[in-house]
């Protein structure tokens, strides 16, 4: 789906999930939530001229891997500079906010 939730198939039950969102055309803004054992997983994120926005809601005893739709070396995560390997961030429970600007 263009929110990008996506289930491990190595982890049944949303236990550790993929966020792998897609960005097509010129659409700029999606939100999508799914229920799931553990609670409501959610997304949204918005793409603006230099930058990409991505908020995410990890529930409780669950992990997920976020996979970011454009390059980068370092993101803002909830205000702060982290590194993404191979763009790509492992997160535990909680909610987060991805600032991406792009080159």
């Amino acid at each position: 789906t263009l929110a990008g939730i996506q289930a491990d198939m190595d982890q049944p039950g949303f236990k550790h999930f993929f966020f792998i969102s897609f960005l097509v055309g010129d659409m700029t803004y999606v939100k999508a939530t799914h229920k799931c054992l553990y609670g409501t997983i959610g997304v949204s994120w918005k793409k603006t001229e230099g930058s990409f926005e991505l908020e995410v809601k990890v529930p409780v005893n669950t992990t997920a891997t976020v996979v970011l739709p454009v390059k980068a070396k370092t993101a803002l995560l909830n205000g702060m500079q982290k590194m993404a390997e191979d763009q790509t961030m492992r997160l535990s429970s909680g909610k987060y906010k991805i600032i991406v600007s792009e080159p």
